[in-house]
Formats: structure tokens, sequence, C-alpha cells
């Protein structure tokens, strides 16, 4: 299984937007954090966004642009934005291959989810202006994930401290 690696560039993937277009992150050349969450059948991954949306202010006022991303189809993200209100851009269909380039772990398609398709465990990448990897962290469960205020503060003190890129040795 890869995985990412601090201080390498963030795997070039590509996923649809709900609004339209496509993203693909570490590319923008600006700081941006990537969220992968596991899907619209996920109770724990909409507590989980709706944290991450009250934050979001906070990670724009830090320069950091944000990403949300899942193996759901347009229709289930479409349902879970509209029910939730959530503000960030949110994509869609992350397919396998963009799945192990990220080193996410993978579990099977699980039976309430509408599409019956492998899904992500959670994952969070935040890349730097030059689209290398600064901070990585997934998961093999949904119920272990970073703690958000921790993040979006360890965040907003590496970009204005110019913190280096840790774990390289």
């Amino acid at each position: 299984m890869n995985r990412s690696t601090p201080g390498a560039r963030l795997p070039a993937v590509t996923f649809p937007l709900v609004d339209g277009g496509d993203a693909t992150p570490g590319t923008s050349g600006g700081w941006e954090l990537l969220v992968v969450y596991r899907g619209q059948f996920c109770p724990r991954c909409k507590r989980y966004l709706a944290r991450l949306d009250a934050l979001r202010d906070r990670l724009s006022a830090a320069g950091v642009a944000l990403l949300v991303v899942s193996a759901d189809s347009l229709d289930e993200a479409v349902a879970d934005r509209t029910e939730h209100g959530w503000r960030f851009p949110l994509g869609h269909s992350l397919d396998v291959d963009a799945m192990r380039a990220l080193g996410l772990y993978i579990t099977k398609a699980d039976p309430s989810s509408a599409n019956g398709l492998p899904y992500a465990e959670p994952g969070v990448f935040l890349t730097t202006p030059d689209g290398l990897l600064q901070i990585v962290c997934t998961s093999n469960a949904a119920s272990f994930r970073p703690d958000l205020e921790v993040l979006v503060d360890g965040v907003e003190a590496t970009i204005a401290k110019g913190m280096p890129i840790r774990g390289l040795v």
C-alpha cells in the first residue's frame, strides 16, 4: 500500500465538484486542506464535517483553501450538502485509483450506500503553496481522526510561524 509522505508532492488526483468543474488538490499555488470522508452512510462523518464547516472561516483567514471529498455519487453528495448546509467545496466520485494514490485505507461497499462502491476511510492532507504535503493523517476507521480544533490551531501556527515539514527522518 502506498502511503503519502510528508515533504513529497501530493499525488495528482482529480475529482468532480458538486458545484461543477473539477478539483486537483495541491495545484492552486496556495495552502490547501483536503479532507476525505467515508460517505453519506457515515453518521460520524456528518458530525465531523459540521464541525469542519464551523471552522471554515478560520481556515480561510489563515489563507487555507478547503476541499472535502468522498466516493459518494453526485446525488448522494448533493443530498448531504442540502441536508447539512455545508458551505465548503464538496467533491464526489473519488475513485479507488485516487484513493490508492493518496494512500488511504479502502473498505468494501457499505450495504447502506446507494452507489455500492468501495469507499475511503478518513484522511486529512495539508499542502503547501508548492503542493508539498505538510501534514498527513490517515485512518482505517471512522472513529479515529484528528480533532478539528487542534488541527486548525496547528495549521494556523504552522503557517504563521513558517514551521518546517515534520516527520522526514
